[in-house]
């Protein structure tokens, strides 16, 4: 039949050799009948080996479920499917940049840029809501689906990946990098650099609540040092006690 592939290979799954499209999905399962083979999976059976679903095992233990190399339009018997260097768990079929394993875990398409067609792109999604979206969790090699990936207690945007004294999610609203303590390389910690021009470092705005991306928003005016002030109101001019009216007459002339 011309496509390279012993007619007993197909007729050992009870399939005709002539009709059966080797380019085919026969089970529906998201994977090419050829490829099929290639993995040993029935190529007429969503479910071949224990149960389990063919699109969910992974048989070159790249990292990258079967069903997803097939839609990321990679080979689920090759880790590097196109041979270029990048293994295919990295590599970004769609171009949205997240790779195709960030999208595997996020639980968007690595076949589109906007999943759910909601309007927002899938790096900019945050799949779950823990304060980042699913491309900072890339950069700062977070879980996308675990609001706290190293089960610290805190959210994996309060944590502060660089350890500049910003946490990921405020980095990110920065524009900042949470995986560079010193984002433009001017030698000033991001938590030392004022972003908003108010006189304030970064570090102090988020201890104080207050927004380092709005001037309008900046701490309280601090301790002016002055706190005993009223005590010394008028210090350089204190001459002592004020006398009494018998001490102020007693030694003036009659």
């Amino acid at each position: 039949d011309g496509d390279r592939i012993p007619d007993q290979r197909w007729e050992a799954y009870k399939m005709d050799p002539l009709a059966t499209d080797p380019d085919g999905d026969a089970d529906g399962d998201g994977i090419r009948n050829a490829d099929e083979l290639r993995i040993k999976t029935a190529p007429n059976s969503k479910h071949s080996n224990s149960g389990a679903a063919d699109a969910d095992g992974d048989y070159d233990r790249d990292g990258l479920r079967n069903g997803i190399e097939a839609k990321a339009g990679a080979k689920p018997y090759a880790s590097d499917s196109d041979n270029d260097g990048t293994p295919d768990g990295q590599a970004d079929a769609d171009g949205d940049g997240l790779s195709n394993k960030t999208e595997q875990d996020a639980g968007t398409a690595p076949d589109s840029q906007d999943s759910n067609g909601d309007g927002v792109g899938d790096s900019q999604e945050d799949s779950d809501d823990d304060g980042l979206t699913n491309q900072t969790e890339q950069e700062v090699g977070s879980n996308p689906a675990v609001a706290d990936s190293n089960g610290d207690g805190f959210a994996d945007g309060d944590d502060d990946s660089d350890g500049d004294g910003i946490p990921n999610q405020e980095e990110q609203d920065l524009g900042t990098s949470p995986t560079s303590g010193d984002f433009n390389g001017d030698g000033v910690p991001d938590g030392q650099d004022d972003t908003d021009g108010d006189g304030s470092s970064n570090a102090d705005e988020i201890a104080a609540g207050t927004d380092p991306n709005s001037a309008a928003s900046s701490p309280a005016a601090g301790d002016d040092g002055d706190e005993d002030g009223d005590e010394g109101t008028g210090g350089g001019n204190d001459d002592g006690p004020v006398p009494s009216d018998e001490e102020s007459g007693g030694d003036q002339p009659a």
